[in-house]
């Protein structure tokens, strides 16, 4: 018979926690899904014209962002990813707000997802391409999105508990 008090679902703290979980997952499968997936294409096929300001091409990015610090040690660049998601996992854990959990899952996701890279192969896999003409942002892949829309989504929850703080200070 079971016992009711030893249920497994989770509660209302863990739930916040298990979601950041997914998302972070969800974001790494999707970023290791597309990349062999993006690449193998453009090998047997070449670049993809999307639209005229997006191509799917295939890049390696032995740097961080935008391919600074390309002739770093790649265990260096593993360790400072390991690192910085530590870091976000901290944040995770000690912020109170689901909205900003969520959006460090995400970020935690795309930061891991590009350290499977660097373990594998020494470099991140880069395949999306947003240019204008001859302009060419630099390559960057969905693990790159992932930390984007995370990071700014913590800017957007800062900046609006900021803003409802100082509304709540001025009815004062």
């Amino acid at each position: 018979m079971l016992n009711s008090g030893s249920s497994k679902r989770p509660n209302r703290q863990t739930r916040p926690h298990l979601a950041a979980l997914l998302v972070a997952v969800a974001a790494l499968g999707v970023d290791q899904t597309t990349k062999p997936l993006a690449h193998a294409y453009v090998e047997q096929n070449g670049p993809l014209e999307i639209t005229s300001f997006l191509t799917m091409t295939s890049g390696w990015n032995t740097g961080v962002a935008f391919g600074v610090a390309a002739f770093a040690n790649p265990t260096i660049l593993v360790a400072v990813g390991l690192a910085l998601s530590a870091v976000l996992v901290v944040f995770l854990v000690k912020t109170e707000s689901t909205f900003e959990k969520i959006a460090l899952g995400m970020a935690i996701g795309g930061a891991l997802a590009n350290v499977v890279d660097r373990l594998r192969f020494g470099a991140v896999r880069d395949f999306i391409d947003v240019h204008l003409n001859d302009w060419h942002w630099p390559a960057f892949n969905f693990a790159d999105v992932f930390i984007v829309l995370g990071l700014f989504s913590l800017l957007f929850a800062g900046r609006e508990q900021r803003r409802a703080a100082a509304e709540r200070q001025s009815r004062n």
